[in-house]
């Protein structure tokens, strides 16, 4: 070996040599910070789920204590008497203050109540599967009326006129959008209000509306109805029902190819959205949707749902109201 490369070997050997000092030294740093936080994350996460048991603790024992005292500001059954009659205490001289039922209901806390209640009830939408067509006879089945099916061939609609009820796409003031992600391109019905008066609204699309099958056998016959989803196909698609009559009682038998869900919302005459339910047609098809104490469903608009990786296919097989 020259001289040249001696120190050529020397000069490399000592610049290594550097560079492994001052990779070591670096470590020797980032190590022990990297510990550090790490250890200080986790005391963070341990105070966090700490400190979220304590607020939810506290907020169950606030509650507790207000459900407590609106009991015993409610009813009397402290004097070993079993007494039930609703009473308010009085301020200046402590005394129990005896109410009847009108005086309980006028008071602050029966107003508040009967409220709540009235609201609540206004936005319900009873929803019951219990053999359902068999228990209803009063129910008039719009798809079985034999001076009206008769006369209707199976094939596209825009507007499907029915006794009592017609049927197309949607409602004006809702839109119409198809799905996306999902091998079905369904329609979707999003909104909430639709246009006052309610009104049916067909897609521009002719091809895109409603698919009427008339099945006959022996003595009568009856309809299934269909939306046509993007490109026409039969299924996928949205159906709207307008009924001439404010109704409190529906009832509905779904038949579904894919789809597991009936995405249904309920309306006034006025436009206004009384509910948006999603109907599970894959655990039973059959189903009575109701009003307590009321009389105002003017129409219903239905579209399919259900898993990413299928078609979505609704159709309805009865429709029974009245």
């Amino acid at each position: 070996i020259s001289p040249n490369q001696s120190i050529f070997t020397n000069k490399q050997t000592s610049k290594n040599q550097t560079n492994k000092n001052s990779v070591f030294t670096l470590s020797n740093v980032l190590v022990p910070f990297f510990y550090i936080a790490m250890c200080c994350w986790i005391l963070y996460l341990i105070y966090a789920v700490a400190s979220t048991e304590s607020h939810n603790h506290s907020n169950l024992r606030a509650n507790h204590r207000h459900h407590e005292q609106k009991r015993t500001l409610v009813y009397n059954s402290t004097n070993g008497q079993n007494e039930t009659t609703p009473y308010l205490m009085t301020a200046s001289t402590n005394e129990k203050k005896y109410l009847n039922v009108g005086d309980f209901l006028s008071s602050t806390i029966g107003l508040k109540k009967a409220r709540a209640l009235q609201q609540r009830r206004k936005k319900t939408i009873s929803v019951n599967t219990d053999n359902i067509f068999a228990t209803n006879r009063q129910c008039k089945d719009a798809f079985t009326n034999q001076n009206v099916v008769t006369n209707i061939r199976s094939g596209s609609k825009n507007i499907l006129k029915l006794r009592g009820v017609q049927l197309s796409e949607g409602f004006e003031g809702i839109d119409q959008i198809d799905s996306h992600g999902t091998i079905s391109m369904s329609d979707i019905l999003s909104g909430g209000r639709a246009k006052n008066p309610l009104t049916l609204k067909p897609s521009f699309n002719p091809r895109e509306n409603l698919y009427v099958t008339k099945k006959c056998g022996t003595n009568k016959c009856r309809l299934e109805v269909q939306g046509r989803g993007p490109g026409g196909f039969k299924g996928p698609g949205a159906v709207s029902i307008l009924f001439h009559k404010d109704q409190s009682s529906v009832n509905i038998s779904f038949g579904s190819d894919g789809a597991n869900i009936a995405v249904m919302k309920f309306y006034k005459r006025n436009g206004q959205l009384i509910k948006r339910l999603k109907v599970d047609i894959g655990h039973t098809n059959k189903y009575s949707f109701g009003r307590r104490e009321q009389k105002d469903i003017a129409g219903i608009a239905i579209h399919p749902s259900g898993e990413s990786l299928k078609w979505h296919m609704l159709k309805l097989n009865r429709l029974c109201f009245g």
